[in-house]
Parts: structure tokens; sequence; C-alpha cells
């Protein structure tokens, strides 16, 4: 039922103004190219920084408790004038959280129908001790989850650009596709499609381009509380907002609100919850060989010797690694047998860490000087590195 958030609209929530003033994206091919120019520039600075390389992890929350097994989502307040905006984006919040899987959820409807079967309610603005008192004569509900919809608003417009860029002749149409992606924390992010149509004559003329846009904003605050003592686990510590746009004419503006809460409620779920990411991380920094020197301090190398005790396999790992599992495994070159191998969890406490292997005993494995040592996060190889142990 909730799934139309923007069924019967009001006057205040979605308008249609007229034109907007005139864009001018472009002067010409000169100005155009002087623009690109500071972007180049930072792109080609960037790569000379060094290579990337991306660590899978599942990222924990900072508060993380594995007592905390199921979660109810409690009805959010709605301080918009809007009014379903709390309703709705809890139970899209409840739908994300069951997907994510950390927890076994309770939505909003199945909280009242349970509630109701004891005898129990929550009032309209409750708060957290109220709903955790109500919420004690439930068995097995370990938190919740409570918040406030702040912004909850879609407007649609005509916008009009004037382009100099390139001969054109004639009226026409236009359409290409964007890839639809939430921005939150300010600024706009594609929805659908764009699509419009323009007139113009000649090389350097203005060719003015005339098209629909639709814009959704959505903001929320949340926060998870303990059942048993009401305590806060962990908030937001501000408002998580998300701005669509959609230049499509065949988006709704209901599509692109849902899209917008959507956003939101998966912010609310990376803050609350364990959630698969990919982390960019330094390669040269992320798995290296060394062997121990004086006073405590690396030597970093790929060379050793045959008749040395003890070799270091140095990792440096981000804060957001923390509470993951990963294995290193020494291999020949020339193939996958493990020789020597160490499984280990990360802590968030960590800078780097030293795992020690023998190169007296990796050369007795076999008849090659040269080997490498491999970082694996939950069976998927990350890095590799060589290395070299000589027999004289």
């Amino acid at each position: 039922m909730m799934d139309a958030p923007m069924t019967n609209r009001r006057q205040e929530d979605v308008s249609v103004p007229g034109p907007r003033p005139v864009r001018r994206r472009i002067r010409n091919p000169q100005s155009a190219i002087r623009s690109c120019f500071p972007w180049l520039l930072g792109a080609a600075l960037l790569t000379a920084g060094g290579c990337k390389t991306m660590l899978p992890v599942r990222q924990y929350p900072s508060f993380y408790d594995p007592s905390i097994r199921t979660v109810a989502v409690v009805d959010f307040a709605n301080s918009t004038l809007r009014g379903p905006a709390g309703t709705f984006l809890s139970r899209r919040l409840a739908d994300a959280l069951k997907a994510n899987g950390t927890y076994r959820v309770i939505g909003p409807a199945e909280l009242k129908g349970k509630l109701a079967a004891a005898g129990a309610s929550i009032p309209q603005g409750a708060g957290p001790d109220d709903v955790a008192g109500a919420l004690r004569g439930l068995d097995g509900i370990d938190a919740f989850i409570t918040g406030t919809v702040s912004g909850f608003t879609a407007d649609r417009s005509t916008q009009i650009e004037v382009d100099y860029f390139g001969y054109h002749g004639g009226y026409g149409a236009y359409g290409w596709p964007y890839r639809s992606y939430p921005h939150g924390w300010g600024g706009y992010g594609w929805y659908g499609h764009r699509y419009g149509h323009g007139y113009g004559w000649g090389y350097g003329h203005p060719r003015y381009w005339t098209y629909d846009v639709t814009r959704a904003h959505v903001a929320a605050s949340a926060a998870l509380v303990r059942t048993a003592d009401a305590a806060t686990l962990h908030e937001t510590p501000i408002a998580l907002s998300a701005r669509l746009r959609s230049e499509d004419p065949a988006t709704t503006a209901d599509e692109v609100l849902t899209a917008a809460a959507d956003a939101v409620a998966a912010r609310i779920v990376e803050a609350f919850a364990i959630v698969p990411k990919r982390i960019k991380v330094e390669s040269d920094k992320l798995l290296r060989t060394a062997r121990p020197g004086a006073a405590d301090r690396l030597e970093f190398t790929d060379r050793f010797r045959a008749g040395e005790q003890k070799m270091l396999a140095v990792i440096r790992l981000p804060r957001a690694a923390a509470r993951n599992v990963f294995r290193l495994a020494v291999t020949r070159k020339k193939d996958d047998d493990v020789l020597a191998e160490t499984q280990f969890e990360w802590s968030a406490r960590d800078g780097s860490r030293g795992f020690p292997f023998s190169p007296e005993q990796l050369i007795e494995s076999g008849d090659t000087d040269e080997y490498e040592v491999k970082l694996y996060a939950e069976d998927q190889l990350v890095i590799k590195r060589k290395f070299e142990i000589k027999r004289r």
C-alpha cells in the first residue's frame, strides 16, 4: 500500500513550475578544452601516485554486538509535510535490512500485529524508553531502530539549455541513458534517461534544448536502541540524505521519490549492519616481504638466503577490514602447491602485522629459488608478491 508514496499529491509537495533561466554549458570549443585541462592534469597526477588494489571485506559497524540478533523497525517520526513519509521509509528500511541478512528483522506492520496480539501498542511520538517498555513484553526482540524523516519531496520542471558546440541544423529529438545511482550529502544523482528536443542552425550558432526534469529529495536520521535497557547503541550523527533526478518524461515523481527513499534506507543499513565493501588500498603497502633487523626494525626486501631462519610477510590493512578473516599462503612461483600458510582475523587496533615463515624450510620443499606469498580474503586472491631464496 505504501509503495506509491505520492499517489495523493498535495500542491505543496509536487509542483510544475515554468521554464527556468537558460543555462550555457559550453561557450565554444576552446573554452571546453580549457575547462577540461585541470581535470586531465589531476587524473595524470592521480595515476602517477601509485597502483591501487581493491580489497573485498565485510564491513562491520563500529558498535557491532553479536548478541543483537533480532531487530524491529518502528515507524519513523515525520517532520515533513508528507503524511506517510515516516511509515513509507521505515517499511523500505525493513525490506532493505531483510535483504542484507545481518539480523532477523521484524518490520513495522509485523510489529504492530505482534503488539496487538499481546494487547500492547506504541503511542504516537513515544520515546525510546516507552518503545523499549512495550517491546520487552514480546519475546526475542534484542533491539529496535527508530528515526525521523526530515525531507521527503519531489518536483517536476522544464529545463532549457543552450549549446554552442559543433555544427547542427534543423529541429530534432534526442535521448540517451544515464546510469542510476544514489548520491547523498548534497548534490544530485542521475536516475533513468534524458530525453528532449532542440532546434537551431549553423556552426557556432546557439542550439536550444528543452527537457523535463524530475527531482526528489529524502533525508532521515536513525538510531539503534537496545530493548533490555533502552540504551542507544548507535545513531547517525546527521541526517542521511539522497537527491536524485530524472530527465525521462516517462519516469514519474513517485518512482524517483521511491528511489531516493531506497538510497537513504541503504545508507541506514550501512550504518547499522554488516555490508560487503570493496576498498581501494595501496598495493605497495598492502603486502610486503621483509627480514627482521636490529632494534625490532624491518628490512623490506624480496631476496633471502637459504640459511635464514625467519622472514616476514608484512600486512597492512585499513580499519574497515576489522573482524574479517584472511589467509596467507606461500607457493612456488611455477605452481600453486601451498608450502606454508596461516589464517588470521584482523583487528581495528592493528596498523600492520608481520607473519613469520622459514626460508630454510621453504627451500627444502623444492628445487626452485622463486616463490610467491599470496593474500586471500574469503578464498579470493587479493594480491601476491614474488620473492627469492638463494641457495648460495
